[in-house]
């Protein structure tokens, strides 16, 4: 059986989205806009979020969980670490407490495609970090980016990323079997 399972992960080619070169490994998010009435008092830096992609080691084999499937040739996996875990734990508590605090502060002013916030999933009353993909109506179609789903959400469902947790490279590995 472990021969079935080298067999496969053979055949797997991990792979980032198109738009990714694999030379420039990040993603620059540029400032927010913000005007005086949210400024923030925490000390919450919420500027130039940076978020990085997880390095992956070629030719190794590696545990891994399935986290979401568009096809059986495309599909979102993590390696299983326990890191997903207790990150989204953290960013589930901290908003939890700092949005019944004040949640004027994490408002956005305006929302830019592309760009990463963190966005709370009505479907499992969580937290997750997502990138605005376009806006459709009133509503916008946000990318999962630690898991690969795709969302649609309102802008109320949308807050600004704190700069702690964009610290932490992109857990979501996009592959594909060829």
């Amino acid at each position: 059986m472990d021969s079935e399972i080298v067999m496969l992960l053979n055949q797997l080619k991990i792979s980032f989205n198109n738009e990714i070169d694999e030379i420039i490994t990040k993603i620059k998010v540029s400032s927010y806009n913000r005007d005086s009435s949210t400024e923030i008092t925490d000390n919450h830096d919420i500027k130039n979020a940076v978020l990085n992609y997880r390095p992956v080691e070629y030719d190794q084999i590696q545990e891994i969980n399935l986290c979401y499937i568009f096809s059986t040739r495309d599909f979102f996996v993590h390696l299983n670490n326990g890191q997903v875990e207790s990150f989204y734990f953290e960013l589930n508590r901290f908003y939890k407490e700092e949005l019944l605090k004040n949640d004027i502060e994490f408002k956005p002013n305006s929302l830019i495609n592309n760009e990463f916030y963190c966005v709370y999933n009505d479907t499992d009353s969580s937290y997750y970090r997502g990138q605005i993909l376009q806006k459709s109506d009133e509503k916008y179609l946000v990318r999962l980016v630690d898991f690969g789903d795709l969302i649609f959400l309102n802008i109320n469902s949308i807050f600004k990323l704190v700069q702690k947790f964009a610290n932490e490279p992109i857990f979501a590995i996009h592959c594909y079997l060829e």
